[in-house]
């Protein structure tokens, strides 16, 4: 089962969804981010808080046990998104959309049909094999 979101769905988002992501997003210990290519992914290991967002800390050459620190500002400056986990999904929906339900469901008792989830957040609803690419697409249409 995948845990995150591609760096291909990322790119998916709008400008205006993603300065709404960058809004919304806490950098945490734990928490992913490609680099401007897509080609590799970062995860976040320490994270300090600044006057103007964040420091964090990741490490960019395993091997060597090397750290790199990234600075996260808050607003439009910052350029930086993260690869969403299935947790972070519905936090945001959650945050995103007071007052309402969240539904999450699958197909997985109608076998031998393929396993499908099935999401339905304030009136959207979709379905996708993959309960982050089902949760990924509420999240794009609440953003």
């Amino acid at each position: 089962m995948k845990q995150h979101i591609t760096p291909a769905q990322l790119a998916q988002l709008t400008p205006e969804q993603r300065e709404k992501l960058r809004e919304w997003w806490v950098p945490q210990p734990g928490d992913m981010f490609p680099c401007e290519d897509g080609t590799c992914i970062f995860p976040i290991t320490r994270v300090e808080k600044l006057q103007e967002g964040y420091m964090c800390y990741f490490v960019r050459k395993p091997e060597r046990n090397e750290f790199t620190a990234v600075e996260f500002s808050f607003g439009s400056r910052c350029g930086v998104l993260p690869l969403l986990s299935i947790g972070q999904c519905i936090e945001l929906l959650t945050s995103k959309t007071v007052n309402s339900v969240i539904n999450i469901e699958s197909n997985w008792y109608d076998h031998p049909e393929p396993l499908q989830w099935y999401v339905d957040v304030s009136g959207w609803d979709g379905q996708r094999p993959e309960l982050i690419d089902a949760l990924f697409a509420a999240v794009k249409a609440v953003l």
